[in-house]
């Protein structure tokens, strides 16, 4: 529920490096002085910057400023600030008229210095200023704009009632009618500025799920859970290792939407059973787990190897939980997996997967 800006006034080459220039919360206000320093080759050139207004909801400031060596350089600067980074149009007013200067860069993490590239009309240029920076909440919530996934937090209302066990945001606390004294203690830090309905209207765009409950009563714990931890279990896929051919999922996986897999568990080849194996290495009658199958090298190191989408994947190192994770985009398509065999009718057991959607 970020609010997007477009920047009026920065040059095409400057604009081209922000992914469809769209803007977010602001986390800085920048309103002060700023030592600036522009490089043009060996050259340095020290400015003043004065921002004297900033507009805390989108990030919109402006200002005036001038050449330390001869302040009858003066100019006029416009910009925003979005989240961490910085862009800003300068145009100067008093000596050399019209000369412009197009800038983008990023605010440090303490808020007392800023970097960047420019573009200025005698050629290219990178820049650096130290001043102060104030850190943002912009809604209000207490937890600060570089932490909070949701603007705008008000109370919630539950469409019908506050349910036994189920929690609601009151504008102050966290609250629950579970009377026996939750120890579970939850936070506006801890669900990242958010309340009930907001966590809720995000699932249901990740996940195309309803949560007609939680909407009527409020939300469980184990939503706001899954909130914290930054994503939302969809289901398990047992992937049975003598299959020739894909398991599906059941869930269709969003184009839209990042998903993470955890692969976990073993499964057997050979009518003994001598060779067990997870997502990716396998141990042969007891021996060292490694990336292929020992006695079937020429096979290469992806043979029975969990495959993800009818391709392999690096599972990552050796988990003695056997236990490995992936990120994947989604396809609009049910998740496909199989294990990779030149023969399968003497494999036994499973591999299991879990699907999770990405939330923030």
């Amino acid at each position: 529920m970020r609010k997007k800006l477009f920047l009026i006034g920065i040059v095409t080459a400057l604009i081209s490096v922000i992914p469809g220039a769209v803007f977010a919360l602001p986390n800085w206000d920048i309103t002060g002085t700023w030592d600036m320093k522009f490089y043009f080759g060996p050259g340095t050139y020290p400015h003043t910057m004065i921002v004297s207004a900033f507009n805390t909801g989108n990030g919109e400031f402006s200002g005036t400023g001038f050449y330390n060596t001869n302040p009858a350089y003066t100019w006029t600067v416009t910009g925003t600030v979005d989240g961490d980074g910085i862009v800003y149009h300068m145009l100067y007013t008093g000596l050399n008229p019209g000369y412009i200067v197009d800038a983008i860069g990023t605010i440090a993490s303490d808020g007392l210095s800023m970097s960047g590239t420019c573009v200025a009309s005698n050629g290219p240029c990178t820049w650096t200023a130290t001043g102060t920076a104030r850190e943002l909440d912009s809604d209000g919530d207490s937890v600060l704009n570089r932490a909070d996934k949701c603007s705008a937090t008000v109370a919630d209302n539950p469409d019908e009632k506050l349910g036994t066990n189920r929690w609601m945001w009151n504008g102050t606390n966290w609250v629950t009618t579970d009377g026996k004294g939750s120890k579970f203690t939850p936070t506006i830090q801890y669900t990242y500025g958010c309340n009930c309905e907001q966590i809720l209207d995000t699932l249901v765009d990740k996940t195309n799920l309803s949560f007609d409950g939680h909407y009527k009563y409020g939300c469980s714990k184990s939503i706001l859970e899954d909130w914290n931890r930054g994503d939302y279990y969809l289901e398990t896929v047992s992937v049975p290792a003598a299959k020739d051919t894909n398991t599906l999922s059941t869930t269709t996986l969003l184009s839209s939407e990042m998903y993470k897999l955890k692969s976990y568990g073993t499964a057997y080849a050979i009518e003994d059973n001598s060779i067990v194996f997870d997502a990716e290495y396998s141990s042969t009658s007891g021996g060292p787990w490694i990336d292929g199958v020992t006695g079937y090298e020429s096979y290469g190191t992806n043979l029975l190897d969990l495959m993800i989408n009818n391709g392999f994947v690096n599972w990552g190192p050796y988990s003695i939980s056997h236990t490995y994770w992936q990120e994947i985009a989604g396809t609009d398509d049910k998740l496909a997996l199989k294990v990779y065999d030149i023969y399968y009718p003497n494999n036994s057991g499973n591999l299991l997967t879990d699907i999770f959607v990405k939330l923030w």
